[in-house]
């Protein structure tokens, strides 16, 4: 994990996620956040989307050291490695066919690696963010962007790479404040 944001996140703080939760329902915003009540399992959907998010943030590391296409078996593997530790520990991971998650995952990359647009430069991987709530509060929303980079025409963009079931809809898109944020 990027240390700046580590450390952010030491320090009394919220975060899109715990928004969110909050948002969804205040009772599992108090035994997550509050309370640390510890879930009866972990979704194999965390586990997936930790490893595409890892194996991402390798794609575009080499690309912010190299200026070229990574081997496609360093993103892959990286996911693997993420995955591999992901099912490790308590609470443990519930999934219907593991083995089948895995495949999605890695096919899920392969499609990234094949499709995705390529930068003209990547700027910041992982880069941190914090902003005050207010301004009689110290506590800060904190999080980080998956990476910053000069596409084709020069322009800076954002990429904030999500793995859902299904694209995000127009209001999702219009109405979620995480793009915001």
């Amino acid at each position: 994990m990027n240390p700046v944001l580590a450390a952010l996140r030491d320090a009394p703080h919220c975060s899109v996620s715990s928004i969110k939760t909050y948002l969804m329902c205040p009772m599992k915003y108090a035994h997550r956040y509050i309370n640390n009540t510890e879930a009866s399992h972990r979704s194999v959907a965390l586990v997936l989307g930790r490893g595409v998010h890892d194996a991402l943030e390798s794609f575009y590391r080499f690309w912010q050291e190299q200026d070229a296409d990574p081997p496609v078996e360093l993103v892959t593997d990286t996911f693997s490695t993420t995955w591999r530790r992901g099912l490790v520990g308590n609470p443990p991971v519930k999934a219907v066919d593991i083995g089948a998650d895995k495949d999605m995952g890695i096919a899920l990359i392969r499609t990234f690696y094949e499709q995705a647009s390529r930068p003209l430069k990547v700027l910041a991987v992982e880069e941190a963010f914090a902003i005050p709530v207010s301004e009689d509060e110290e506590r800060l929303l904190v999080g980080a962007v998956d990476a910053l980079i000069l596409d084709k025409q020069n322009r800076s963009v954002l990429v904030e790479s999500k793995t859902a079931k299904r694209r995000w809809s127009k209001d999702q898109l219009a109405y979620d404040f995480q793009p915001t944020i």
